[in-house]
């Protein structure tokens, strides 16, 4: 086995969407598969809460991966969407350090831009309407197949289709990451984690130049609120799910990861 991948999801992740990954690992040789572990988030009543539950989750696997200590570890994490705010700030807690980030299509500060996520805080005190209403939205058969045809690079079976959204099915969870994920949480990530050590080392962006969801404008705007360049490959052909749209070539891609030292 190469190695040890814990897969950091975006919002309204559903189990299925790595299934095709997992399929196309199955071609590899034995020796060369890795071992990929998703974290599904456990929403608590606070975000930092729901951090530290993350780091324990983080640990768990971890200490998993030691094995007997005949090969040596080779770890990776890998975050998307969403996933990529949530790394950033485990790492301005100083955790995480320990690892190698490799961020796929992350949610960063075009946060602060976004008219999405603005519109899903609106409202009077508690009352936002917008994640309830997108939740119904999402269940309509003809949205789902718009969805699939502009941000799918190849076409998908309908049953994957409707299985791909079963994360979205609980509004409360789904709007917790818009009361979480502000600008008032870029302000404290600009501030963090140029003081931590090492927390924007052993780091890599990795975007898809077909990324319909997240551009690749996100990552200037990142750069610019650091003040500092990040290193990122670009992928010509893949779009914001290229472990569904190209499992295989994402999988060769995280192999070469876990290979090649860091």
């Amino acid at each position: 086995m190469s190695g040890h991948v814990l897969f950091l999801p975006g919002n309204g992740h559903a189990s299925v969407r790595l299934n095709p990954a997992r399929t196309a690992l199955e071609s590899l040789a034995p020796e060369r598969r890795f071992a990929l572990t998703e974290l599904p988030y456990p929403i608590e009543a606070t975000f930092d809460a729901t951090l530290a539950a993350v780091a324990r989750r983080a640990d768990a696997w971890r200490e998993g991966c030691r094995g007997d200590g005949s090969a040596p570890e080779r770890r990776l994490i890998m975050a998307t969407g969403i996933g990529g705010l949530v790394a950033l700030a485990l790492r301005a807690s100083g955790r995480l350090l320990e690892d190698r980030l490799v961020l796929q299509g992350p949610v960063l500060w075009g946060l602060e831009q976004r008219r999405f996520p603005r519109l899903m805080r609106l409202g009077i005190g508690p009352f936002k309407p917008g994640p309830q209403l997108l939740v119904q939205a999402l269940k309509l058969p003809a949205l789902r197949r718009r969805f699939a045809a502009k941000h799918f690079v190849r076409d998908m079976d309908p049953e994957f289709i409707k299985a791909f959204f079963a994360g979205y099915l609980s509004p409360q969870e789904f709007a917790a990451w818009f009361r979480w994920l502000t600008p008032d949480l870029l302000r404290s990530l600009e501030r963090k984690l140029p003081s931590v050590p090492g927390a924007l080392v052993n780091l890599e962006l990795w975007w898809g130049e077909r990324d319909h969801v997240v551009g690749l404008d996100e990552l200037a705007r990142t750069e610019r609120a650091l003040g500092r360049q990040l290193p990122c490959r670009r992928f010509p052909d893949w779009g914001h799910y290229p472990m569904i749209q190209d499992p295989g070539g994402w999988v060769r891609e995280v192999v070469c990861a876990l290979e090649t030292p860091h």
